[in-house]
């Protein structure tokens, strides 16, 4: 349930259709007009908070429960889990997560997220171990081919990483 001013006086918003599950972790955008949810069930969703209407669902992604949240400046989500993988989505465009997932080496779970306030890097909570990636689209894509480096032998696993583009198209 959302509630909107005073819960003595306004009748609480109910978000019921988005998640088959319990929900885990949620976050405004920055403008407020936005919720998103995580959930057990290993989805995200958006919620219109003036409505409760639900907005997207993200396509699969996750493995597991999707336990933090956080939101760029600029409209962008990152979302964390059980399956110790941070994830980033286009919530203008929902679809796909873009490139591949950023995972920490020692496979802990990701229990909190938090954007800077510039924006340009987000910090992930995996067990014991905090992790800063960057959070602009660009360094995003830039991190991903570091770590496609070691596939570049198979176009496809570049391109995964690169967020479906080609390794000519944004690998060095």
């Amino acid at each position: 349930m959302l509630w909107r001013g005073d819960a003595a006086v306004s009748a609480p918003l109910e978000l019921t259709t988005g998640h088959r599950l319990f929900v885990a972790a949620l976050a405004f955008s920055p403008d407020g007009r936005t919720l998103a949810t995580g959930s057990d069930d290993r989805s995200v969703a958006l919620w219109d908070v003036r409505t409760g209407a639900r907005l997207a669902r993200m396509p699969a992604g996750h493995t597991d429960t999707v336990r933090a949240l956080a939101w760029s400046r600029d409209g962008r989500l990152a979302s964390g889990g059980e399956d110790a993988t941070v994830r980033l989505w286009d919530t203008r465009a929902p679809g796909p997560a873009i490139g591949m997932p950023l995972r920490y080496q020692d496979g802990s779970p990701v229990t909190a997220l938090s954007a800077s306030p510039d924006g340009r890097e987000l910090t992930a909570l995996y067990g014991t171990a905090t992790v800063t990636w960057p959070f602009s689209p660009a360094a995003w894509s830039r991190l991903a081919c570091t770590f496609a480096a070691g596939v570049r032998d198979r176009p496809q696993d570049v391109a995964g990483y690169a967020g479906g583009a080609g390794p000519a198209d944004r690998c060095p």
